[in-house]
């Protein structure tokens, strides 16, 4: 990356040039890899959720059903089965 600025005496008038180079080749491999690192905490993040996930489903298979206000109520319906 290459930056040129004018150089001004005290009548504004141009007396040269100032070019600031500068190589950005690190900069754009620390930025790649946190890419990378970022997809992958995204990746594990999405895992892990799934995982919780399963596992609350499968828990909620298993728990046994209890009555409500005397009678067996479906899921969804007016009174819930409380596990």
């Amino acid at each position: 990356m290459v930056s040129v600025t004018a150089l001004r005496d005290a009548q504004d008038a141009i007396i040269g040039y100032l070019l600031i180079g500068t190589d950005n080749t690190a900069r754009k491999l620390v930025e790649a890899e946190q890419k990378k690192l970022d997809q992958r905490l995204r990746d594990q993040q999405f895992y892990t959720r799934s995982l919780i996930e399963s596992n609350i489903d499968a828990a909620d298979d298993h728990r046994p059903l209890r009555y409500h206000h005397g009678r067996q109520q479906a899921n969804g319906g007016t009174h819930r089965l409380h596990a």
